[in-house]
């Protein structure tokens, strides 16, 4: 028998970073948030943002409520997307496309006229 004790050091639990009025846990503030606001709304309750008291105050409330609009549907921290951004060049050649197409639509009315 080994006297020594035992360490297990290769595993460390990682809570994730709370998301404000997720009441489900789901990730995202969505309408099953809004459900848990709507269920306990006037209630008293200890049971925290479980129950739909966001703001923490032991009661579900208007305050709870406007918490949870202001965070509905809001994109949450995490993996930073880009939005395509148009080269310089590309929109030059269209500005180029643009004006020649006005040109020649102008140089068209007026030869219409004219005849």
């Amino acid at each position: 028998m080994d006297p020594s004790p035992k360490v297990n050091v290769g595993q460390v639990a990682q809570s994730p970073v709370p998301i404000p009025c997720d009441a489900d846990g789901n990730g995202r503030v969505d309408g099953a948030d809004y459900m848990a606001v709507k269920r306990n709304f006037g209630t008293m309750s200890s049971a925290g943002p479980l129950s739909g008291d966001f703001s923490g105050d032991g009661a579900v409330n208007w305050t709870d409520l406007r918490l949870l609009l202001a965070n509905l549907n809001v994109p949450q921290k995490g993996p930073t997307t880009l939005a395509a951004v148009p080269e310089p060049l590309t929109l030059g050649l269209f500005a180029l496309g643009m004006v020649a197409a006005g040109h020649c639509w102008k140089r068209r009315t007026t030869a219409d006229q004219g005849a």
